[in-house]
């Protein structure tokens, strides 16, 4: 069984930990924004691929017997959620059409989406709040237990005086 004092340092490391994630998630974000304003005016050519995709009359044969899945994610962390989500949504697919008795192939692009695939058990990564929240009560449980030690240990000694 951890000592309270264990359990306290795995609770701050912890607390810590989901301190610099937050910070870090706010340079992501200022990151973001920057890279959204430098595309805006990109955004005019697809618009245009649009409208000719849009005036193509082009219709895919009803008794598609191939699939192609292809899964876009990056090379680089801080965007596991993404990562996990595309993978699910994959997995799903390639789940339902070869159910369907479909042929299906699966390109992934990017590091990580290809490890998260490639992985033998597909297992969401855990919430941190989770993790906070189950050292917590276990810091509680042990502290209480350590209290009602003492209290035996004290009711013991009055006891055999």
């Amino acid at each position: 069984m951890a000592t309270l004092k264990d359990i306290t340092r795995r609770l701050k490391s912890i607390k810590n930990i989901q301190k610099i994630t937050k910070s870090m998630k706010m340079v992501a974000a200022a990151k973001y924004s920057r890279a959204e304003r430098e595309l805006k005016p990109a955004r005019v050519y697809g618009v245009g691929a649009l409208a000719l995709y849009e005036k193509v009359d082009i219709k895919p044969p009803e008794d598609k017997k191939k699939h192609l899945l292809v899964g876009v994610s990056s090379d680089r962390g801080l965007c596991g959620a993404i990562h996990t989500s595309v993978a699910k949504e994959i997995k799903h697919q390639f789940s339902n059409l070869t159910g369907a008795g479909k042929e299906v192939m699966v390109v992934g692009i990017g590091d990580k989406l290809r490890t998260i695939l490639q992985s033998p058990s597909f297992v969401p990564p855990p919430f941190e709040a989770e993790m906070i929240d189950k050292l917590t009560l276990r810091f509680n449980r042990t502290r209480q237990a350590v209290i009602t030690k003492e209290l035996i240990e004290i009711i013991s000694g009055a006891a055999a005086l």
